[in-house]
C-alpha cells in the first residue's frame, strides 16, 4: 500500500505532464478508482487511507486538504513527493510495481477525458459504496470490502 499523497501526485504529475490537467474532485474520484482496481485484482488497497462518503462522494480527506487551494480549478502544479525504498528516499515517482503501474495506467486511460462532475456521479449510482455510506454530514468510512465487492462484480466483470 502507499500514501494516498504519492498516489494523488502520480495522477497530478500525469495531468500535467499529458496537458489533461485534473481538479481536486477529479483527483479524489480517479484515486478512488484505481483503489477499486486495486481491491478487485489485488486483493489488497492501493492506498493507505480510507474513503470518507462525503456530500460529492468518496474523498480521503488528507488529499482534500493538501489539494484544497485549488478550489474547482485544475492542478497546474507539479507535486514532488518522495517514495522510502529500502531506506533511500527517491522522488521519482516511476518506482511503483509493474502490476501497480498497470492499475495506475489503466485507471488513468479510462478517466482521463471524464469530468469530476461526471465520476462523482458515477459513485453516486445506486448500490455503490458511497451510496450505502452517506449521511449527510456524518463522513462516514467506506469500508474497503464494499468496495472490492462492488468494483468485483459492476467494473472487473463488465
Amino acid at each position: 500500500m502507499y500514501s494516498a499523497e504519492v498516489i494523488s501526485a502520480w495522477f497530478v504529475n500525469k495531468g500535467i505532464d499529458t496537458g489533461n490537467f485534473i481538479t481536486q474532485m477529479k483527483l479524489q474520484k480517479v484515486i478512488y478508482f484505481a483503489n477499486g482496481l486495486c481491491l478487485a485484482l489485488e486483493d489488497k488497497p492501493l492506498v493507505n487511507e480510507r474513503f470518507r462518503a462525503w456530500r460529492y462522494g468518496p474523498v480521503i480527506p488528507e488529499i482534500y486538504s493538501f489539494y484544497k487551494k485549488w478550489g474547482s480549478a485544475p492542478i497546474t502544479m507539479k507535486t514532488k513527493i518522495g517514495v522510502e525504498q529500502d531506506g533511500i528516499k527517491l522522488f521519482n515517482l516511476d518506482v511503483f510495481p509493474d502490476n501497480i503501474e498497470n492499475i495506475l495506467n489503466l485507471t488513468w486511460s479510462a478517466t482521463k477525458n471524464v469530468s469530476g462532475e461526471i465520476l462523482s456521479g458515477w459513485t453516486h449510482e445506486k448500490g455503490a459504496p458511497w451510496s450505502q455510506h452517506y449521511d449527510e454530514g456524518a463522513n462516514n468510512v467506506i469500508p474497503d470490502m464494499d468496495i472490492k465487492k462492488y468494483f468485483k462484480e459492476k467494473v472487473i466483470k463488465s
